[in-house]
């Protein structure tokens, strides 16, 4: 996993090459929906796991950063990605709260 500062986040979050996994559950995510450049998937943790067995090879070499409401979930996720063989892995410790800021 990698760790990047906050500045650098938002400087991932606007690229479109980016993929932004939020791993909040499908209804959180309706209610605050991500308006980001970056492509922005819907991927609840409780989920993840099936999610990176079906399309591993879509992603793999994508930068990805977890997302979820305080930093918790998208850190275990992180977590998960790299397990997966996935290196281009970071999350947004703050969550929704940093991208709020």
């Amino acid at each position: 996993m990698v760790n990047i500062a906050p500045e650098q986040q938002q400087e991932w979050l606007r690229r479109p090459e980016t993929l932004v996994l939020d791993v909040r559950e499908q209804q959180e995510h309706q209610v605050t929906p991500l308006q980001l450049p970056a492509q922005v998937m819907n991927v609840p943790l409780t989920r993840l796991v099936q999610f990176l067995y079906d399309h591993r090879e879509d992603f793999k070499n994508r930068p990805i950063i977890c997302l979820c409401r305080s930093g918790n979930r998208s850190a275990v996720a992180a977590q998960v990605l790299t397990r997966f063989g996935f290196c281009n892995v970071s999350h947004v410790s703050g969550g929704m709260a940093l991208l709020a800021s």
